[in-house]
């Protein structure tokens, strides 16, 4: 039997089955004492608080930062407090129903991002439930000795950590998300996982010998003595890649005659610039500053912004980091910003539109921004340029945060490059234009792809349509080169093409002089670089 789900990097393992059970639910008990379960909840608040302020002092330590926030998001207290009041039932059952309520509102959003931080939810939510029970959960307390493939519905990012690489040989879960907490700190383990295998996998396959192939996203059940063989044969050839690709760790990123090329990682949290720097990305080429805005009831302080800005750069020792300015809207949406309701987002109200809308927004951002800037070396990007208005317009409001900040004795650097990101077709036609006006270009494919064929890169009805390799698309990223280069100005990509290999050569000959990938990308991207040869001898 052979079923398929989504993989994380190209690993495959083999091993038995064990089934993880959920340990959290809890049945439904009235009570009349509501004051007593009120103040259990509040205990159990203060104690779970602990525990995630312990955890956050770890080598992941933001996304238990993230999680602590949930403990004070208004919904999920209140929601609690509402419910114990109101069904007169115990604190347990209350969190419970809560969590997840909540985690079920977020997984039917659009945005990836936010579906993932359901699991974030429901590990809250169990933690809480623990701490009310008086009890303490192990994810691998059942394994025993023998290397096992755990099998969930999903897992908790606190689960992840109690993972043994000794017993724990591989993952799989029939939901899960593969841009969630948990896949983060399972790739950083190196621990093979499948995610969204679906309901045919039941418990009666406990201790049945599996094969798990990341990079095709299969699951082979019993499988026979001729595939054991080759997945030992793949296991090997893995394990001299990895060997091979660790030599290039420390290396500079050179075409075979000797052309550098900038490599950098893209990144939306911490724990992925963490990521990036230890996989020897050579900078930043895109941090997502949205995340910070997303799962919550109002918008970023100034000092939370600057503390999270200085911290990245203070992570990547000098090397460039190029953060994005908030790009809110189309399937990225919070309610606390009261966005109309479009009839097409993805054309709507989004990314510097919005800021330019909302210009306190911008400025907020701006001003920490550039408070962070004497901790390393910061480049601003703005997403979603259409005109050369729209610059002239962000340059006034620069200066208006820069005349601020000297006015108030704040020391920021006078030189921190401002770019922007080319994703939509009217910015590559004017990019003679704007080029005159940036210190930069950064070309997102993801979008220039479906805005350049009127194609929705999330409708998974017309998938087979998007073709980022469209002649279209090729011409748009040539003029785009062509044009920042004639203005002196650097060109970089970052979008999904970057970290296809298929593509880098292309990508190479374009122009591009910096190619920003996933961190987990890097090393493969420096290799394939390595070989190639641009010049004529």
């Amino acid at each position: 039997m052979v079923l398929r789900g989504a993989g994380i990097g190209e690993d495959i393992c083999k091993g038995k089955l064990h089934f993880l059970r959920e340990e959290n639910r809890v049945s439904r008990e009235l009570t009349d004492d509501k004051e007593k379960e009120l103040a259990r909840f509040e205990q159990a608040c203060e104690e779970t608080d602990e525990q995630l302020q312990v955890l956050a002092e770890g080598a992941d330590g933001a996304i238990f930062e993230m999680q602590a926030l949930l403990l004070m998001d208004e919904r999920f207290v209140q929601g609690v407090r509402k419910t114990i009041v109101t069904d007169k039932v115990k604190a347990e059952y209350a969190v419970q129903l809560t969590g997840e309520r909540l985690a079920k509102e977020f997984a039917a959003l659009e945005d990836a991002y936010i579906q993932a931080r359901s699991a974030d939810i429901l590990d809250v939510a169990g933690r809480l439930i623990d701490a009310l029970c008086g009890k303490k959960s192990d994810a691998t307390s059942a394994v025993g000795d023998v290397p096992m493939i755990l099998v969930a519905e999903d897992m908790l990012p606190s689960r992840v950590l109690e993972l043994s690489k000794a017993q724990i040989t591989g993952v799989i879960l029939r939901k899960g998300n593969a841009l969630s907490h948990a896949a983060i700190l399972l790739k950083g383990m190196g621990i093979p996982a499948l995610f969204q295998v679906g309901d045919e996998l039941t418990d009666t396959y406990e201790g049945t010998e599996v094969v798990v192939d990341c990079m095709e996203g299969m699951l082979f059940l019993a499988p026979d003595k001729e595939l054991l063989n080759e997945v030992q044969k793949k296991q090997d050839i893995a394990a001299k890649r990895r060997q091979t690709l660790e030599a290039f760790r420390e290396k500079k990123t050179m075409t075979k005659d000797g052309k550098h090329i900038g490599l950098y990682a893209n990144a939306g949290s911490i724990e992925q610039v963490k990521e990036a720097r230890d996989n020897g990305a050579e900078g930043i080429g895109l941090f997502r500053s949205e995340q910070l805005f997303l799962e919550r009831d109002s918008a970023p302080e100034e000092e939370e912004q600057f503390r999270v800005y200085r911290q990245i750069l203070e992570l990547m020792e000098g090397k460039d980091v190029v953060i994005r300015t908030l790009d809110i809207g189309a399937d990225k949406q919070v309610n606390y910003l009261e966005l109309p309701k479009e009839e097409n987002p993805a054309l709507g109200l989004r990314g510097i539109r919005l800021c330019l809308e909302k210009p306190q927004l911008v400025k907020k951002q701006l001003r920490a921004l550039y408070r962070a800037s004497v901790f390393g070396k910061l480049h601003i990007m703005y997403p979603m340029i259409t005109s050369v208005e729209e610059m002239i317009r962000l340059r006034e409001i620069e200066k208006e945060v820069k005349e601020e900040l000297s006015a108030r004795g704040i020391p920021f650097s006078n030189k921190v490059p401002v770019g922007i990101m080319i994703e939509i077709p009217a910015a590559a036609l004017i990019s003679d234009e704007l080029a005159e006006l940036v210190d930069f270009f950064s070309v997102g494919t993801n979008d220039l792809t479906q805005y350049t064929l009127a194609m929705d890169r999330q409708n998974g009805e017309i998938a087979d349509y998007v073709n980022p390799y469209h002649r279209a698309i090729l011409k748009l990223l040539q003029m785009t080169v062509e044009n920042g280069h004639k203005a002196g100005i650097p060109v970089s990509i970052c979008g999904e093409l970057a970290a296809d290999r298929t593509m880098t050569e292309t990508l190479v000959q374009l122009g591009f002089d910096k190619l920003s990938v996933p961190a987990g990308e890097v090393l493969r991207i420096r290799k394939k670089i390595s070989t190639l040869h641009l010049f004529e001898e």
